[in-house]
């Protein structure tokens, strides 16, 4: 291996490790709580470094974030089979519920700085929302479901669902579970469905 190529393999590991790090420092303590020196103390740098990295806290949020590329996921993630249209519904939410459980950690740095009004958080769950929303509505096209509503208040109602059903797990943890996800979707596709 030449220099170079171990040079960017450090660097690559280096980065990787302040990002995991990051995440786990800013979900225990929060972002306003945690230094840069913090940060750079924990991965074994010097503030200089870490800002050689990443040129301030917002710009690491948005990486930490931007590594997990859930648009891309997203995006490129195919609907649940299902037989029935209800049954599709209740699949799409436990499938999203544990997808977003397995990154609980995220949820709850991007649901914790939000209520600080940290912008950049509130900014990356906007897309982020935004991101479930759209492919939800791909979903519900591709599956061609027919609703009592517009598809697009259909998808809305799903999406809310799913962050009810994350927000119930992050104030009362381990009490939703992919079952009881898929069962609340089972209600909803009752509502939603002629």
């Amino acid at each position: 291996m030449s220099t170079s190529a171990t040079g960017t393999t450090r660097a690559n590991n280096t980065r990787e490790q302040i990002l995991d790090l990051a995440l786990k420092l800013w979900a225990r303590n929060g972002v306003g709580n945690t230094s840069m020196r913090t940060l750079a103390d924990a991965c074994g740098l010097n503030v200089a470094a870490l800002y050689h990295y990443f040129d301030s806290k917002a710009a690491l949020l948005d990486a930490v974030i931007d590594e997990r590329q859930y648009g891309s996921l997203l995006a490129h993630t195919d609907a649940p089979s299902a037989q029935d249209p209800k049954t599709q519904i209740a699949e799409m939410i436990a499938m999203l519920f544990e997808g977003a459980a397995d990154e609980g950690r995220i949820w709850r740095l991007l649901v914790s700085e939000s209520c600080r009004d940290n912008s950049d958080a509130q900014s990356v769950g906007v897309s982020l929302v935004e991101a479930l929303d759209a492919t939800v509505r791909r979903w519900l096209d591709d599956l061609d479901i027919a609703t009592k509503t517009s598809r697009v208040s259909a998808a809305a109602l799903i999406v809310e669902q799913l962050l009810g059903l994350l927000m119930q797990d992050l104030l009362e943890p381990r009490t939703i579970t992919v079952e009881s996800a898929r069962a609340r979707g089972l209600e909803l596709a009752e509502c939603l469905i002629a």
